[in-house]
């Protein structure tokens, strides 16, 4: 896997340099490193040198030590020597049958793990015989995109549940399988792994602005931050419902059953998620 020449690259495993120890970055970072090295920092801003050689992820300054930086196993580049794509060259170029999301412009292989399949599964399994049984008009696609409208961004959903009366009216939905409106998505489930920042950042801001009714995530391992999740970390899955066009969240852990206003009398606790089954 590549990267694409002047953006930042996502980083997928061990780092292939490292500059030497010392309080300041080498390359003269426009804010510098922090002086407790070896610490993953969120308010520093990457120089291009260090972007070029490897040993940092996008929007952050990895500072430079002897301990490598955390691997992000679930986010990789592909297309050595690319350019950006925009959203039509995306859909003309993306392979099928192969999990790819496009930020910003840059295509992102996504690269699940067993636990993480084996949940998705579970979850489309038990939305499946609730649809039916409430004779809705709904259905789980397998591939299909969220896309934000005016930007080159389209996310894969774990869980993707689509309103069908309303796919005639999006426009994309016939040749991309795609959908841009909030009113064809009542609910997306994504399923935390490393790259949880995704999860409970952007993608819940971006899911917001779009108007989608629900928004589940499932933190099974605890992984996500303190700020979210709470102290001790602990499995947690996060509900969130539009209320007045802003999300307003509550979380479900071991035993309790979890509360959707779309699925009122789903009999379905946190932990059972959690172990993909009963």
């Amino acid at each position: 896997m590549g990267h694409f020449p002047g953006r930042k690259q996502l980083f997928s495993g061990p780092a292939r340099t490292h500059a030497p120890p010392g309080n300041s970055c080498p390359h003269a970072c426009r804010k510098g490193h922090p002086e407790n090295h070896g610490i993953l920092r969120t308010d520093r801003l990457p120089c291009s040198p260090c972007e070029s050689s490897g040993i940092l992820t996008p929007g952050l300054c990895w500072p430079h030590s002897d301990l490598p930086p955390p691997t992000r196993p679930m986010v990789t580049i592909p297309l050595p020597d690319a350019q950006l794509m925009s959203f039509d060259e995306f859909i003309a170029w993306k392979p099928d049958n192969q999990p790819y999301e496009l930020h910003h412009g840059t295509p992102i292989e996504m690269q699940p793990t067993g636990d993480h399949e084996e949940i998705i599964a579970f979850l489309n399994s038990v939305l499946v015989l609730e649809v039916h049984r409430l004779q809705q008009p709904l259905m789980l696609p397998k591939q299909a995109l969220v896309k934000l409208p005016d930007e080159d961004t389209a996310y894969l959903p774990d869980v993707l549940l689509l309103n069908r009366e309303a796919l005639p009216q999006e426009p994309l939905w016939k040749r991309a399988s795609t959908v841009t409106q909030g009113i064809s998505v009542p609910l997306v489930i994504e399923v935390v792994s490393t790259n949880w920042r995704d999860d409970y950042g952007k993608k819940l801001v971006d899911y917001e602005s779009l108007g989608i009714a629900e928004y589940w995530i499932v933190d099974h391992l605890g992984l996500g931050g303190r700020r979210y999740i709470g102290y001790p970390k602990q499995p947690t899955l996060s509900v969130y419902r539009l209320v007045d066009d802003e999300y307003q969240v509550r979380q479900f852990r071991g035993q309790e059953p979890i509360q959707s206003g779309l699925f009122p009398d789903l009999a379905l606790t946190a932990t059972a998620i959690f172990r993909a089954g009963p």
